[in-house]
């Protein structure tokens, strides 16, 4: 037992000389987690006797990737776990694994995975579960760009293409100084919004995104920017009701490109850092090197709210004040109306949900009851909270009525805050035509097509050298060949290596770093197979 011991955590063996040994507890009653076969891992809090290892032994061995993570913040109840019955039986199996004391960050870092559980053999502290869970969908939505940037190469190909014809938003910055702005949510508290903001504009800048354009213009409300970042199809579902957008409309080069079909007005190109490597490379060749926007929203504000209050900050708006961003499911509903909405059925399907940014919680909203909410939107909650505090004097006003609200942000009732800062009156929709007029994108659709062709090149000649570091780890079964070291020499000096993939083997490594009882000749094979099936997949799109 202790040679195991010593050989898989020596540090822990050291720390238990110093323990008693003498806490043995009865765990908790234990119930199958939902969807157990979607797991991919699943923290236990408390180590006990071991007993969660019987019950998911059988789930553990499905899949050679699974982990079962032990977390125990008392040594002696680690001494008495190893007088137990199953400690030898948990020591011996490389994919059960025991940490002492709880580092979120290094945990998601060992187990990086997007479908997670947490449960407990004891009492749990009772935020360890969203805030590993937040921790676990900041990461895994870096990861999953990284593995998966062939599906977000399909937006940025042709909207990066675009650009020319668009006007650059953020040189807009500083030009809208003091200007009151309303940035509209989605939420189902919009509907009590509605009456307030048909008096606004020639008071303050409307600003809408995403399903919001489409739940405004059911009420008739045309706001002064439109602003849409999200990749996935949904988001042409959630637009099409707002088709024949003629507003300026604010996108990033991820957005799905079909989005634009629904557009009449002038688009407006945002500098975002959201679009990964190829992204940040092409804006770099192309001298667009404007500050970004959003990036000091901090790496838990994945949405289009967030980036409306990032941008309307840059214009130099004050008050920015929120209506409509409920960010919980108030009445039972996601959205507002004229927006496609799911309801009860997509309250049911979300109690069930492993994806950890998906997964429905409760939490103490703004009037002080508990409200059902999404960890997403307690990460955007925050994100929030914490930019407000970073940027004043802007001021900051929630005037949604309901919903979970936001830390250090005042409430204040929607006409309240009218009467109180929308006293001015001017023609806001010409002040924004004539400003945006003179910010035009300085590249050229020659620039774009250059840059393209010589990625799209470097790109195939990745490939091939890919095949040849594989035949060649596969054939020596040495790791450090001469060979070897010419070929990944030359893989990163190709351009396509710098555009597209620098990231990927670091990545692969995190993946497969649980895997490391196998031996590393495999690992480093399997890890080339993998960046080569990537590459083909950019290949693919760049074809």
């Amino acid at each position: 037992m202790n040679e195991l011991l010593l050989e898989r955590y020596p540090d822990l063996a050291f720390l238990l000389k110093f323990s008693q040994g003498d806490k043995i507890k009865r765990e908790a009653h234990f119930t199958l987690p939902v969807n157990l076969e979607k797991l991919e891992v699943i923290y236990v809090y408390g180590i006990g006797m071991g007993l969660h290892y019987k019950e998911l032994k059988s789930w553990l061995h499905q899949k050679k990737e699974r982990a079962l993570v032990f977390l125990e913040d008392d040594m002696n109840c680690i001494a008495s776990f190893l007088n137990g019955p199953h400690a030898r039986e948990i020591l011996q199996d490389r994919q059960a694994h025991i940490h002492f004391g709880i580092n979120l960050d290094e945990l998601v870092l060992s187990y990086p995975a997007k479908h997670i559980e947490l449960v407990s053999a004891k009492k749990c502290p009772p935020t360890l579960a969203l805030k590993l869970y937040r921790k676990a969908s900041s990461l895994n939505a870096l990861f999953s760009e990284v593995l998966y940037y062939h599906k977000l190469l399909e937006n940025l190909l042709p909207n990066i293409k675009r650009a020319p014809k668009a006007f650059f938003g953020n040189k807009l910055a500083g030009q809208f100084k003091n200007v009151p702005a309303v940035i509209c949510g989605a939420g189902p508290s919009l509907a009590s919004s509605i009456a307030a903001l048909k008096t606004l504009e020639n008071k303050a800048l409307i600003f809408a995104g995403g399903s919001t354009l489409s739940a405004l213009k059911a009420k008739g409300v045309t706001p002064h920017f439109g602003m849409a970042l999200d990749p996935n199809p949904e988001e042409y579902l959630r637009l099409e009701p707002a088709a024949d957008i003629k507003i300026p409309f604010l996108y990033a080069n991820r957005l799905l490109p079909s989005v634009f079909s629904l557009c009449s007005g002038p688009l407006g190109y945002l500098r975002t850092d959201t679009g990964g490597i190829f992204e940040s490379w092409m804006e770099e060749k192309l001298g667009i090197t404007e500050e970004a926007i959003g990036p000091d929203l901090g790496n838990e504000a994945f949405s289009v709210t967030t980036m409306q209050v990032a941008f309307a900050t840059i214009l130099g708006c004050s008050p920015i004040i929120l209506t409509g961003v409920d960010l919980a499911f108030t009445g039972g509903k996601r959205y507002s109306e004229g927006v496609m909405e799911d309801s009860s059925v997509l309250l049911k399907k979300l109690s069930e949900e492993t994806r950890v940014e998906e997964r429905l919680i409760k939490k103490k909203g703004r009037k002080g009851h508990f409200v059902n909410t999404l960890v997403k939107w307690v990460m955007e909650s925050d994100a929030i909270s914490a930019y407000a505090k970073k940027h004043k004097p802007t001021i900051y006003i929630n005037a949604t009525e309901d919903g979970l609200g936001f830390k250090g942000v005042p409430f204040m009732p929607l006409q309240e805050a009218i009467s109180k800062y929308c006293h001015k009156t001017e023609n806001f929709r010409g002040r924004v035509q004539s400003a945006i007029a003179k910010c035009p994108m300085r590249v050229s659709a020659r620039q774009i097509e250059k840059l393209l062709e010589e990625v799209g090149k470097s790109l195939k000649i990745c490939e091939t050298l890919l095949e040849k570091i594989i035949l060649e780890l596969e054939t020596t079964r040495f790791l450090d060949s001469g060979k070897l070291l010419i070929l990944r020499i030359d893989l990163e000096e190709e351009i396509a290596f710098d555009a597209l993939l620098q990231q990927i083997g670091p990545v692969l490594d995190k993946m497969t770093a649980r895997l490391s009882h196998q031996p590393h000749l495999n690992r480093e094979i399997s890890k080339y197979k993998e960046m080569l099936t990537i590459v083909q997949h950019l290949n693919s799109v760049f074809i």
